[in-house]
């Protein structure tokens, strides 16, 4: 048997800031998408303070009875995903 070492730790994810404008671009590739290059540019310098600041959930709401921490702020998006769920038991 090969010992191939323990591994620890992950990579830094985070990307630069060049980076994360090339991928973000990238999905407006189109040429009709030149007209609104400002505006798009404003979207990119605030989805890059978002990216910057981990802002995961911006929009959050206590999670209620039922929980351990009824307090703890959740995802308002997940609570939505978690209520469609066959059974679930959140108002």
């Amino acid at each position: 048997m090969v010992d191939a070492g323990v591994r620890v730790g992950m990579p830094d994810p985070h990307v630069s800031k060049d980076e994360f404008r090339r991928r973000f671009f990238s999905r407006f590739y189109d040429p009709a998408f030149e007209p609104l290059s400002g505006q798009l540019e404003s979207a990119m310098d605030v989805a890059w303070a978002a990216y910057q600041e981990a802002r995961k959930a911006p929009r959050t709401q206590a999670a209620g009875p039922g929980f351990a921490n009824p307090d703890y702020q959740l995802s308002k998006e997940w609570i939505a995903a978690r209520q469609r769920e066959p059974g679930a038991t959140i108002a």
